[in-house]
């Protein structure tokens, strides 16, 4: 227990360990990327693929994403509210949220990738 502690202080294992600030950068360059982040789903399980493909001490990937409405923030002038809505401000529209639940495993991905090889040949 001690050695495991002192590793974890010390950062002797400090490449196994992901910090906040790097999955936000992770999460923020995907949402640029990806062909799926309009759609909840298919992002979760693109996200739960990239993180088992490309970490090789990540076998599992639970992940979770809250969908909630957003609407543009018109500009106003004078009191006036304008029809030009503001390129980058936001404000939620409503109480609709909706909640996905994605988990993707290592050994599932392999033998799916396998299988799917096995057809195509």
């Amino acid at each position: 227990m001690r050695q495991s502690r002192t590793s974890y202080i010390v950062c002797l294992n400090f490449s196994k360990v992901f910090a906040e600030c790097r999955n936000k950068s992770l999460l923020a360059d995907l949402a640029k990327t990806s062909s799926h982040i309009l759609n909840a789903e298919r992002f979760a399980l693109h996200l739960g693929t990239f993180f088992v493909s490309k970490y090789a001490h990540i076998s599992k990937a639970f992940i979770t994403i809250e969908q909630l409405r957003w609407s543009r923030i018109h500009i106003s002038h004078g009191g006036e509210v304008s029809p030009k809505e503001h390129p980058h401000s936001f404000v939620r529209d409503g109480e609709d949220k909706g909640i996905v639940k994605v988990e993707v495993s290592r050994l599932v991905l392999l033998t799916f990738r396998l299988t799917l090889l096995w057809f195509i040949v």
